[in-house]
């Protein structure tokens, strides 16, 4: 990954959903889940590196529709937005990040 601030949210998004549980949590989430959408973020995270970012976008939403209790992919997501220029999404995006 390219991009270090991307790899570091994966990489504590990924700290996070081991040690505090997101796998087991009230959501409903499992662990299996929580894994699947890393990987899927990581893909995204390789889309959003090569500019593709719809791709990258796709795979943000994919991922947190798995772990909807993860900030870090909707905040990827509004980013993604961000970049193909839908500022209203992006800001949905945001906000939603916060309040994860």
């Amino acid at each position: 990954m390219s991009n270090p601030k991307i790899f570091q949210a994966f990489l504590l998004s990924t700290l996070l959903s081991l040690c505090i549980g997101w796998g087991h949590g009230a959501a409903g989430q499992t662990l299996a889940a929580t894994l699947e959408a890393d990987v899927i973020f990581e893909e995204g995270v390789r889309y959003y590196d090569q500019e593709l970012f719809l791709n990258a976008a796709s795979s943000f939403q994919k991922a947190h529709d798995l772990t909807p209790a993860n900030p870090v992919y909707l905040y990827n997501l509004g980013m993604g937005y961000f970049k193909l220029r839908n500022y209203k999404k992006a800001e949905e995006s945001f906000l939603l990040a916060i309040q994860a």
